[in-house]
């Protein structure tokens, strides 16, 4: 029992010597700023408040370059997605540099559209008409029209 209580007291004395030294600003570490003698609160640098002007002038160059892509493809995938070619404007979208909200949100919207669309598998008719000819006479002899003379276009 005499063993067990000095062992207690050994304890309890190194974890008050531990203690006072933590709470004396001593420091174990001798790499810590508070055990080097020569250093003081007005000798180290402080961390720079305001950013650098060149490096703003940059980022927001960046950020306008980044928002004239995003304009562009947002304008492209439209115009792609008007003519039924939804798979390449969810292509151009596609590009993570131009991720927004703007573009999830027409990603979306070509994304509904695309799904709403029905499959045709019947008949399509194919109505044709010959254009009409105001001058016969230059059906065969005027070689300067656009085609070459009005009966090329129908051989």
């Amino acid at each position: 029992m005499k063993k067990f209580f000095s062992m207690i007291m050994i304890l309890v004395i190194i974890a008050g010597i531990f203690t006072s030294c933590s709470q004396s600003g001593f420091s174990t570490a001798p790499d810590s700023p508070e055990a080097s003698p020569s250093s003081s609160p007005s000798s180290a640098p402080s961390p720079t408040l305001t950013p650098d002007p060149e490096e703003l002038a940059n980022e927001a160059a960046l950020l306008a370059e980044i928002s004239k892509k995003r304009e562009a493809a947002i304008k492209e995938a439209e115009a792609l997605a008007a003519q039924y070619f939804y798979d390449e404007a969810l292509e151009v979208l596609s590009n993570p540099d131009i991720a927004d909200e703007t573009v999830s949100a027409k990603i979306n919207e070509i994304t509904s559209i695309k799904a709403s669309l029905v499959n045709y598998e019947g008949d399509i008719k194919h109505i044709f008409f010959h254009s009409l000819i105001v001058f016969p006479e230059m059906i065969f002899k005027d070689k300067t029209t656009p085609m070459g003379g009005y009966n090329e276009g129908f051989s």
